[in-house]
């Protein structure tokens, strides 16, 4: 009994092995790009409002996974500054069609006016090339003065080829 519940184990796990190389290898991984503007809401201190230019750069390693690195440009309108997160980008399509939800992860670290770690999940829906995206922005300011964490909502619309 025992040494059948092994050789089944192993021959379900072999079958699984061999299907998926079979469906993933025919995927050719490709570069891709992803540009994306957006406006974000101030949920930490209520006025600082901010306008977000996104570009990501990678490989779909499957036909809904993408990853790559990005860096974009942040202009607060309250204290008119500018950051530059630059950070690691992974994508996630929910079905391999034109026409589908999405999930995404930016994970990294800003500078220029203010310096801190970048957090950025989003979740969208992809209109072929084109997305829009609802997110959520967490960064940590160090400052000479004092350490912020600075939170917003953002809605961001995009392009990707």
């Amino acid at each position: 009994m025992k040494r059948s519940l092994i050789f089944l184990i192993g021959v379900v796990l072999t079958i699984t092995s061999v299907c998926s190389q079979n469906i993933y290898s025919t995927h050719k991984k490709d570069y891709s790009a992803v540009f994306e503007v957006g406006y974000g809401k101030d949920i930490t201190y209520g006025k600082e409002d901010k306008f977000e230019f996104l570009t990501s750069h990678g490989i779909n390693l499957t036909p809904t996974l993408f990853t790559g690195v990005g860096v974009g440009l942040e202009y607060y309108q309250e204290s008119e500054a500018t950051v530059i997160p630059v950070y690691f980008d992974v994508r996630a399509k929910l079905f391999n069609k034109d026409y589908t939800p999405f999930i995404g992860m930016k994970i990294g670290y800003s500078f220029n006016d203010a310096e801190g770690w970048y957090l950025s999940p989003s979740v969208g829906y992809k209109l072929k090339s084109f997305h829009i995206a609802l997110g959520y922005t967490l960064q940590y300011i160090d400052t000479k003065w004092a350490d912020l964490k600075h939170e917003c909502l953002s809605f961001k619309f995009g392009y990707t080829f």
